[in-house]
């Protein structure tokens, strides 16, 4: 996600949302669906955010 996409779920969403943390990764959205490029950015960019 990027901040423009934030920016449309929080416009779209607003009441939903309230209290909560959107979290921004900055991974271009230029992948297809289970890239396997993109699975790997994904998982390096959410390890500081999952408790394991």
């Amino acid at each position: 996600m990027e901040n423009r996409h934030k920016q449309q779920i929080k416009e779209k969403f607003s009441k939903q949302l309230m209290h909560k943390k959107i979290f921004v990764l900055d991974i271009p959205d230029d992948y297809q669906y289970m890239d396997d490029e993109l699975i790997e950015l994904l998982q390096l960019a959410m390890q500081p955010y999952l408790k394991v």
